[in-house]
């Protein structure tokens, strides 16, 4: 399953155009990613920069739903479609 999220988040980054998108946590919080290049994914773990320059790291496994342009996709449900 982790390797399904780290994929759907690569989709979002590599999306042409790119669009901002969101990445909800299991603790209820969110991070609004609106760069390509503000999320790196490596060994189960995503590092998120903000436009200030401070960084979030958490456990890919944490991640509820991906949240992009036009529909919510949960994780456990994105391998299905």
């Amino acid at each position: 399953m982790m390797e399904d999220l780290e994929e759907r988040i690569k989709f979002f980054l590599h999306t042409r155009p790119f669009r901002p998108f969101i990445i909800e946590l299991e603790n209820g919080s969110a991070v609004a990613v609106d760069h390509p290049e503000a999320v790196i994914i490596r060994s189960g773990r995503v590092v998120y920069m903000n436009p200030r320059g401070i960084a979030s790291i958490f456990d890919a496994e944490s991640v509820t739903q991906v949240t992009g342009p036009s529909k919510p996709i949960k994780i456990n449900e994105a391998h299905e479609s």
